[in-house]
């Protein structure tokens, strides 16, 4: 692992960090509150739990294998700064997480994964709205992704 495949997996975890604390609201790991619900609220529970699963860990891990096997952190620079300049912008992109988060799980389809009172909390906790849209929050969230691995494919040549 050389200096910039160091920093990438760094500084994506430290973002990472960052983005789950912003899901919270979502409730998308709140197991404990399966069992203190009814049966028809246990399956949207598990709903929300295989979605919280593979946007805020299966997709970001896919994230993070192709950046760290792709070219932007080799270590081939003259500049020794340069690769970690370049992975801890590219590590940015993981802030797509909450966006995609809110696009699936609170809006269009919110009736999958909440019951009644429990869309109620979350209207308040996430300040989601009733007309909120699925591509108000998921085309910010793939920008969040273009922009910074695109920064950070330029900062790789002008560095």
């Amino acid at each position: 692992m050389d200096s910039g495949q160091a920093a990438l997996v760094f500084f994506f975890g430290l973002f990472w960090a960052s983005a789950l604390s912003a899901i919270t609201e979502f409730r998308a790991f709140d197991t404990a509150g399966w069992w203190r619900r009814r049966e028809s609220s246990r399956s949207r529970g598990l709903s929300r739990f295989l979605t919280g699963i593979a946007i805020a860990d299966a997709v970001p891990l896919a994230l993070l294998w192709i950046l760290y096997n792709s070219p932007l952190v080799d270590q081939a620079a003259q500049r020794p700064f340069r690769p970690v300049v370049v992975a801890a912008v590219a590590s940015l992109s993981v802030f797509f997480v909450p966006r995609f988060m809110h696009a699936i799980l609170a809006t269009t389809w919110h009736s999958c994964f909440y019951d009644d009172a429990e869309w109620r909390q979350v209207v308040v906790d996430a300040k989601a709205q009733e007309s909120d849209t699925f591509a108000a929050h998921f085309v910010p969230g793939v920008g969040y992704v273009i922009v910074f691995v695109g920064a950070a494919a330029v900062l790789r040549w002008v560095l």
